[in-house]
């Protein structure tokens, strides 16, 4: 795998070795060759790991959803179809399932059709961005982009939910660009970080797998939410303010993202982001009822939302006792990185797939190991 290394690390690699630049290159192959399996490598093997957990996550927690507002917090009969749907029967040929389903049974089974297909295309989209990362160098430029998508995310929100209100299927790539952010990795890096980053202590490495999984719910129940939408399969019995009383405050919330770069404004980031998810989640948990009388998918993608939504509220409310855990360590002399700053996404592309030259320190000591040919030396650019 081709490793990269910050600008500013080659620059001071060079200034130590001064020109055994052809014996530093032997000793970081050598370095690369012990060092394989480093928990900052996105291998193939992790990849395929983080995919996995993506879509066992979906398969698994809708029917759950389902099965527990059904059965437990409901518990009494619900026929979707008790609004005349226009189940005419008209002189056609097809087959005869098709033939034993309403026309709000059809408009259902689309809705989720666009729910699986929008989710598979924003998860795979992080995919391909992840292993595009993995061939190229994290930069400015790649820094300002992942701030401008945010920048301009509430815009593009309020855009896609207004389209999908007036029924206009454009709705759907655009909400898939947007909340998948461009396809900059965001959920592949949460779980690689929880399940992979060893010296992240417990507590880090729980927060990114709530993070992680928060998120995949977020999304994916956006995209149901979405689809009911665009579809007009709940427009008889849910008004399009109750859609707007969800999304409000999220729109709100995504003002305020940039602050948490600011260091000075963290506090106040922090205060704005909990009272704008205490209005969503207020707004939210008292519609349940009536998005899942509406229909099943109805409450199944607004308790997706809100699901997600706690978990990623409950990882920000363990900070402290990750930083008293961090400082703890830090005063017993353990080294870890925990307190990198996490929010910025370079950071997370430097743990996954930027190996940085510091890493390398005590190998440039051990000379024991170093390759006696060339090949593959021009994949190191310093």
């Amino acid at each position: 795998m081709t490793v990269f290394f910050e600008e500013t690390d080659i620059k001071k690699a060079k200034s130590e070795e001064g020109n055994n630049s052809f014996d530093n290159k032997k000793m970081l192959k050598s370095s690369m060759a012990k060092k394989k399996e480093h928990d900052i490598f996105l291998s193939f093997k992790e990849m395929l790991t983080i995919v996995f957990i993506i879509i066992f996550t979906i398969v698994t927690v809708n029917p759950v959803i389902y099965a527990v507002l059904k059965f437990l917090v409901f518990n009494r009969s619900h026929d979707n179809n008790s609004i005349d749907t226009g189940t005419t029967t008209i002189d056609t040929k097809t087959i005869p399932f098709m033939d034993s389903l309403t026309d709000q049974d059809m408009k259902s089974i689309f809705v989720i059709v666009i729910t699986i297909t929008t989710s598979l295309v924003g998860f795979g989209l992080e995919g391909f961005v992840s292993v595009m990362y993995m061939t190229g160098e994290w930069s400015d430029m790649h820094e300002n982009l992942w701030k401008l998508v945010n920048f301009v995310f509430p815009l593009l929100s309020i855009t896609w939910v207004g389209l999908a209100m007036s029924g206009n299927f454009l709705a759907l790539p655009l909400m898939v660009v947007t909340i998948w952010k461009f396809g900059f990795p965001e959920v592949f890096f949460h779980l690689h970080s929880g399940l992979f980053h060893n010296s992240y202590n417990a507590v880090k490495r729980t927060q990114e797998l709530l993070s992680g999984f928060g998120q995949i719910l977020h999304h994916h129940g956006v995209a149901g939410f979405i689809a009911v939408l665009v579809t007009g399969l709940t427009q008889n019995e849910i008004k399009p303010r109750y859609f707007i009383q969800i999304s409000l405050p999220l729109f709100i919330q995504h003002w305020f993202h940039l602050l948490k770069y600011v260091p000075s404004l963290k506090v106040l980031y922090n205060v704005l982001m909990i009272l704008s998810e205490a209005w969503f989640q207020w707004n939210t948990w008292l519609l349940v009822d009536l998005f899942y009388e509406a229909h099943w998918i109805g409450g199944n993608v607004v308790i997706l939302v809100l699901l997600g939504h706690n978990l990623m509220t409950l990882s920000g409310f363990l900070s402290p006792l990750e930083a008293y855990y961090s400082q703890k360590s830090k005063g017993e002399g353990i080294e870890n990185d925990n307190h990198q700053d996490d929010m910025n996404i370079s950071s997370r592309i430097a743990r996954m797939s930027v190996k940085r030259l510091s890493t390398f320190k005590n190998d440039y000591e051990d000379k024991e190991e170093i390759f006696n040919d060339d090949e593959g030396l021009e994949d190191f650019p310093c």
